[in-house]
């Protein structure tokens, strides 16, 4: 006997699964645009500040790639961060400006000095290395290194992107401290208020892959938000109907998704 709901769920599903399908075999024919992210514009803004006051830009990823530390359900979000760091190293080629790359994970440094390595080839400084800092695998013994380099350097802008726990206010406010200008995303909402509150662009939720898409313009990735989209206004329209229904004393909605 199938459980309660299990067969709506099912249905869902599907639906969705077909909404990919129908945009991944169209996706040549489709003009799908991505709406403009004020953080990304910021970019070449944080960038540019650190190059005419001559004090480098701090960037960092949170979360890992793999092995401890980093969970399956946030390495998504840790990779769209990469592309994000990756468009830094180039703006930073570009205008000759320094960018230093902290890691608190090990198995994450070979993605990030490719990516910055990519970055810096992009931007036309094919000969130049990374500047890439292993802090520690331990949440605050890192923290507490970000925010002495911070200090130390006076770093113009930092960059903030990934999966952040207890470390997230710690390293907003120390770039605070030091005068930078602050761009942060997460795909955590628990950290919304923290970088809303301490940063001067933010990125959340799904925004972090908007961000990774609207850079590489893979036509999957622009697929995938596409669809995701459309799935989520197919469950907001649900709601709406069910709550409307509930408001005029039929449970017909609830019952069909209790099937």
């Amino acid at each position: 006997m199938l459980a309660t709901g299990r067969i709506s769920q099912l249905v869902l599903v599907i639906v969705i699964f077909a909404l990919y399908l129908i945009h991944e075999r169209y996706k040549g024919k489709l003009k799908i645009e991505i709406r403009t992210l004020p953080a990304m514009e910021a970019l070449p803004e944080a960038v540019g500040r650190a190059s005419e006051m001559g004090r480098p830009v701090f960037a960092h990823v949170g979360g890992g790639v793999g092995g401890q530390g980093a969970p399956p359900e946030r390495v998504a979000s840790t990779l769209a961060g990469y592309v994000i760091m990756g468009e830094v190293a180039r703006l930073a080629a570009e205008r000759g400006t320094d960018l230093i790359v902290s890691l608190f994970q090990p198995t994450a440094l070979p993605v990030a000095y490719e990516t910055v390595k990519t970055g810096f080839l992009k931007g036309g400084q094919p000969e130049r290395e990374p500047d890439i800092r292993f802090l520690g695998g331990q949440q605050h013994a890192y923290a507490a290194g970000a925010m002495g380099i911070m200090k130390r350097e006076q770093v113009a802008s930092v960059i903030l992107m990934g999966s952040f726990g207890a470390e997230a206010l710690m390293l907003s406010e120390a770039a605070n401290l030091a005068g930078a200008l602050v761009i942060a995303g997460t795909e955590l909402t628990y950290q919304v208020a923290m970088f809303v509150a301490t940063c001067d662009y933010s990125i959340f939720g799904e925004e972090m892959f908007a961000a990774s898409a609207s850079i590489t313009k893979d036509p999957e990735e622009v697929v995938n938000l596409r669809s995701r989209d459309i799935s989520k206004f197919i469950l907001i329209g649900i709601t709406l109907v069910g709550s409307i229904a509930a408001l005029l004393g039929s449970d017909a909605v609830i019952k069909l998704l209790s099937w």
